[in-house]
């Protein structure tokens, strides 16, 4: 990955969530939440979500990714780092290309609706959001 050391670097220096950086409060995200904005990450880019603690299973956010998105999406990887002395779990997500990722079944989180089937997400600052016409458009130009 290109940016990896890039996005590792402002994972374990960044204060707040940002377009290209996603910082979790708790150790404990559901996983329908990380496919969300992992998705949403890769179709705005690429960038990095920061989880407290260590122990994510990189095979099965691989797998919960493919079981809620299409096409396969194989671009990221997880790193561990330190942040403000304590460890986290950095995933490094790449851009898509060619394809954005769209969700082929609804995905929830606790009482919450996290997406619905045919939905596309971006991000939108700090936030992963549904997208917009300009979105569409922008990820058209970056192909």
């Amino acid at each position: 990955m290109a940016d990896a050391n890039r996005f590792l670097k402002r994972a374990a220096e960044a204060s707040r969530s940002s377009k290209r950086v996603e910082l979790k409060e708790s150790t404990d995200v559901d996983p329908v939440e990380l496919v969300r904005d992992l998705a949403a990450m890769a179709n705005a880019g690429g960038g990095v979500i920061v989880v407290p603690g260590g122990g994510l299973d990189e095979e099965l956010l691989h797998e919960q990714v493919g079981e809620y998105a299409e096409p396969e999406f194989e671009g990221f990887e997880l790193h561990e780092i330190t942040r403000a002395g304590r460890p986290a779990t950095a995933i490094v997500v790449e851009g898509v290309t060619n394809t954005p990722l769209v969700f082929v079944r609804q995905g929830r989180f606790g009482s919450q609706i996290a997406f619905t089937r045919g939905g596309l997400y971006f991000r939108h600052g700090a936030k992963s959001e549904p997208a917009t016409g300009a979105d569409v458009a922008n990820f058209i130009k970056r192909q």
